[in-house]
């Protein structure tokens, strides 16, 4: 089923609803796996960043930059977790596990030890 709504004030279909980036990654497991990220253009990365979710076979409205999917997503905090002693980030490390991976096609790593 589609839906149309309105995101930031861009229409969309997918049934996404406004959102932050902290609000998607909190509910990246309740999120379409197939559904694809994308952040305003000009934005500054962060938690409090407005991102649009849109679906597979869809395009991004003008405006919008990719940011990442969200199976791609939930496998960065995967890691992240399996790296820290199968412990569930905090949303600050959550967002920076996935803002850096976003940005450097990589996980981030800190000194464990």
């Amino acid at each position: 089923m589609i839906f149309s709504t309105r995101v930031g004030g861009v229409d969309t279909q997918f049934g996404a609803r406004e959102m932050n980036l902290r609000e998607a990654i909190k509910d990246l497991a309740e999120l379409p796996r197939e559904a694809t990220i994308y952040v305003a253009e000009g934005t500054t990365l962060t938690g409090a960043v407005p991102v649009l979710l849109v679906g597979r076979g869809a395009k991004a409205p003008p405006g919008w930059r990719y940011f990442l999917e969200v199976l791609i997503a939930r496998e960065v905090l995967e890691v992240w977790s399996s790296w820290h002693n199968d412990r569930m980030p905090s949303p600050e490390e959550a967002d920076e596990a996935i803002i850096y991976y976003a940005e450097n096609d990589a996980y981030i790593y800190d000194d464990l030890a």
